[in-house]
């Protein structure tokens, strides 16, 4: 798969994942706006560095933990309604990086 289109393919998949994860703690119109926003800044650098460096276990679960600090950084400081920012951060992005694991072995199957 093209690089590009991975890209949209993983931020896409990745909204649709996590989306109900925020509106579970308490985000409201304002705050979805924040949670594609911060979406956009932090999933396509982890999947693109992610892939600059080989997909290596270490270096996705280190980018992984660098975006969920910074996804929660940023809903604990800018949103509205989302109640704890860091623990629903971790919960959205734990169940995508999961479900992507799954899809990947469904696709080599």
């Amino acid at each position: 798969m093209q690089l590009w289109i991975q890209l949209i393919y993983s931020l896409l998949l990745t909204l649709v994942l996590e989306l109900p994860f925020v509106v579970f703690f308490g985000a409201r119109k304002k705050d979805l706006l924040l949670f594609v926003l911060v979406n956009v800044l932090t999933n396509p650098a982890v999947v693109l560095l992610s892939y600059l460096t080989g997909y290596r276990l270490g270096i996705q679960i280190l980018l992984e933990t660098v975006a969920v600090f910074v996804e929660g950084w940023y809903y604990k400081k800018y949103a509205g309604y989302i109640r704890r920012a860091m623990c629903c951060s971790l919960c959205a992005n734990g169940f995508s990086y999961l479900a992507g694991i799954l899809i990947q072995l469904m696709r080599t199957c």
